[in-house]
């Protein structure tokens, strides 16, 4: 369900990185990568920041 709203891109990058193990998150962020709007790239850049 989440996969197909473009507009939960920032909450499935909070939820990947908080429920993934590291090995996993590369690829997942990878496949979200070509979605990914400016809200959506803060947020990543604000979760691996942290």
């Amino acid at each position: 369900m989440l996969a197909e709203d473009p507009l939960t891109l920032t909450m499935r990058i909070k939820l990947t990185i908080q429920a993934l193990p590291w090995n996993e998150i590369a690829s997942a962020l990878v496949a979200l990568a070509p979605k990914l709007h400016a809200d959506a790239w803060s947020a990543l850049s604000e979760k691996l920041s942290s």
